[in-house]
């Protein structure tokens, strides 16, 4: 393995943590001390890392999942990503996938373990064409105590707005049980190509209380699923329990994410993908108002930042 390809290593008193810097910085190891539990699904080389960068750790999407034939029109501008999912005729997963990102800062803060890493889009990059928009993502961990505080920070350095949605397909070990907040219905998405169809479906129990338990089946037999955050709510994201390690996962978003997908590649692999995302999976192609999509620009030289938390609970 080549010296860039090695992770960085994070060793705090509750936390063992790896990050893959040359493939998306992504979080693809993180170990809670006190418990023995390996929270994620840790890719076993190198090689599996690079060859699929989106099914382990938590690797970062912009934009999240699918975009309908890799096109898009926004602004009076037409906008084109490859089409890397062609037997679905789709773009998936984004522009920083894969891609190396940056090592900024690696620092003990007092209040705890710092690592700031970056990931810079431009001209010199052939999809500049499709998506001719300068930016800089930062993504950033902070480990304190018990908890791991993720910030991802976007800045447009070009000179129009941007449109952008962004999002993590966070993959956990599969729990016994999983809690998701979410609203009284879900997306429909057609089974072919995995798209939303824009229409929302009631849950079938007739559940309307914004807590919908995701698992009333093992976990394992979970379809792939599009769900709508709730608004105004004292806590959007998800609830995980492992009791052979007697461990609560409690993974929470900030109000920027307003979509969820919940996914693990048809059950018995071993683990579930929680996809907190900012706008929902083929956003600019739905005919849905901003607000519902989760569609929103940022202005040349603003910042836009939202933030999540792994917290690990003892039961």
């Amino acid at each position: 393995m080549k010296n860039q390809d090695r992770p960085l290593h994070v060793d705090t008193s509750e936390w063992q943590a790896e990050l893959a810097l040359s493939v998306n910085a992504n979080l693809i190891r993180l170990r809670h001390r006190s418990s023995g539990l390996e929270l994620l699904r840790r890719p076993p080389s190198p090689e599996a890392l690079r060859a699929n960068p989106a099914v382990w750790g938590v690797p970062l999407l912009f934009p999240p999942n699918r975009i309908a034939g890799g096109r898009f029109r926004w602004g009076g501008r037409d906008y084109s990503l490859p089409l890397n999912e062609p037997e679905k005729g789709n773009h998936i997963h984004g522009l920083a996938l894969g891609r190396p990102f940056t090592l900024a800062n690696l620092e003990d803060t007092g209040a705890g373990t710092l690592v700031e890493t970056a990931y810079e889009f431009g001209p010199e990059d052939p999809r500049f064409v499709g998506y001719p928009h300068e930016f800089r993502l930062g993504l950033n961990y902070l480990f304190q105590g018990d908890a791991v505080l993720q910030t991802v920070t976007l800045l447009n350095r070009g000179t129009s707005a941007m449109p952008f949605g962004l999002g993590f397909h966070t993959a956990f070990q599969a729990p016994a049980t999983a809690l998701v907040t979410t609203g009284p219905g879900y997306w429909e998405v057609d089974p072919m190509r995995r798209l939303p169809t824009g229409k929302l479906l009631p849950w079938p129990d007739g559940k309307d209380d914004g807590q919908v338990l995701t698992s009333a089946m093992p976990v394992a037999c979970i379809c792939p699923l599009h769900l709508r955050l709730v608004d105004g709510t004292p806590f959007l994201g998800a609830i995980l329990d492992f009791p052979a390690e007697r461990v609560k996962v409690v993974y929470e978003f900030d109000e920027q994410y307003r979509h969820c997908a919940l996914w693990n590649d048809g059950g018995g692999k071993g683990f579930l993908c929680v996809e907190p995302m900012t706008w929902m999976t083929n956003a600019p192609n739905l005919a849905l108002p901003p607000e519902t999509s989760g569609l929103q620009a940022l202005s040349p030289g603003e910042t836009w930042q939202a933030k999540t938390t792994i917290k690990a609970q003892s039961l």
